[in-house]
């Protein structure tokens, strides 16, 4: 709810579409985002799907099982370790757009191949 009171918006519901990987944030609402992250996010669009390591993609998917928003997901990542100077653009575009690659296959919802080797 933070991030949406930040946007402007009185509810949650469109920043929760963003997250879910159902809905894209519109380029006003990028604008948006990058001004509140201090990132330019308009770098990352359009540029394929991210690739993940796994222990990397294990760790998103940890998140939202744990239904943390993008920030506390960012926060938590960092925290843990899993970003880098290297792979900070890919897990930024996971984290957002819900979808990526790993070296065992790709990603949007079914994550089973994942989830079993933990």
């Amino acid at each position: 709810m933070q991030l949406a009171k930040r946007m402007g918006y009185v509810g949650n519901s469109r920043i929760a579409t963003w997250e879910k990987g159902e809905n894209m944030p519109s380029p006003s609402n990028l604008k948006k985002l990058s001004n509140i992250f201090e990132v330019d996010l308009f770098k990352y669009v359009d540029e394929g799907i991210p690739t993940l390591d796994t222990k990397v993609a294990r760790a998103v998917i940890k998140c939202k099982k744990d239904n943390l928003g993008v920030v506390d997901t960012v926060k938590e990542l960092d925290n843990g370790g899993f970003i880098t100077k290297d792979n900070e653009k890919d897990v930024l575009k996971a984290v957002l757009y819900g979808k990526w690659v790993t070296d065992i296959g790709s990603n949007s919802s079914d994550l089973s191949e994942l989830e079993e080797d933990e």
